[in-house]
């Protein structure tokens, strides 16, 4: 009969085929018929990869049934979870495709997290943002310290600036550093008071940051609290300005 494992092809072999059409059907009938789950091959090198560049959740959950190794390499973006965490990054992309179900599929079978693949998931898709709780038990001490390369942010950086409390407190927790400032000179406390945090002002004030640091248009986090002037497109918050004047 027909080697249902044979290689060859763009795609490698016949699932990771499959996988990389959408085709669940086709996919459940090869690994009800012995499909290796876990073979190598093809441009992305496995049909778990296949199935998450393209949003495929279905496929993805089909595959992490049968045991598909979650941390396999191989790809444009090394792996399965990045490879999710960076298909979401198109608002079009992300409604038709199942890239924050195939996000938290992963993290919760404990694929291995990095740095780069919680900055994609922070800044690609609002709609990837529903796994940042499924990934904070993952978070490691060298991780807080890592920038991204565009702004040369922090994850505390970015934590910060889009509201994430518990994100936040657990990059302290691992000693981020509380004072880091990015390519604009701003620290998170900048990004925090300008974009109207009251929670996590509150936080990175009781970690004693330094309230005066300066960043490159000559603004303390208070002036960034108090909004721009004339013409100036950012907000005013006063809540935040009455707590930092106390």
């Amino acid at each position: 009969g027909t080697d249902i494992n044979a290689q060859g092809g763009e795609y490698g072999n016949a699932l990771q085929a499959a996988s990389a059409g959408g085709h669940d059907e086709i996919v459940q009938l090869l690994l009800d018929k012995g499909a290796d789950v876990n073979a190598l091959g093809g441009e992305y090198g496995n049909a778990l990869y296949e199935a998450s560049v393209r949003g495929y959740d279905k496929i993805v959950q089909l595959l992490l049934d049968k045991g598909t190794d979650v941390n396999a390499q191989g790809g444009e973006y090394g792996n399965a979870l990045q490879a999710a965490s960076a298909g979401g990054h198109d608002e079009i992309a992300a409604s038709v495709g199942g890239y924050d179900k195939i996000v938290q599929l992963l993290l919760e079978r404990q694929t291995r997290l990095t740095a780069n693949t919680m900055f994609l998931i922070l800044t690609k898709n609002q709609n990837l943002r529903t796994a940042i709780p499924l990934m904070l038990p993952q978070l490691e001490t060298n991780m807080v310290f890592w920038r991204d390369a565009d702004h040369n942010k922090t994850l505390l950086h970015w934590a910060a600036e889009l509201g994430f409390r518990d994100l936040t407190n657990r990059c302290l927790d691992l000693g981020a550093e509380v004072e880091a400032t990015d390519k604009y000179g701003e620290t998170a406390l900048h990004y925090a008071t300008e974009n109207g945090h009251l929670n996590i002002v509150k936080k990175l004030v009781q970690a004693n940051v330094d309230r005066t640091v300066l960043d490159s248009l000559g603004r303390t986090a208070l002036d960034c609290a108090r909004g721009g002037g004339p013409g100036d497109g950012r907000s005013s918050h006063p809540d935040i300005v009455a707590y930092l004047q106390q």
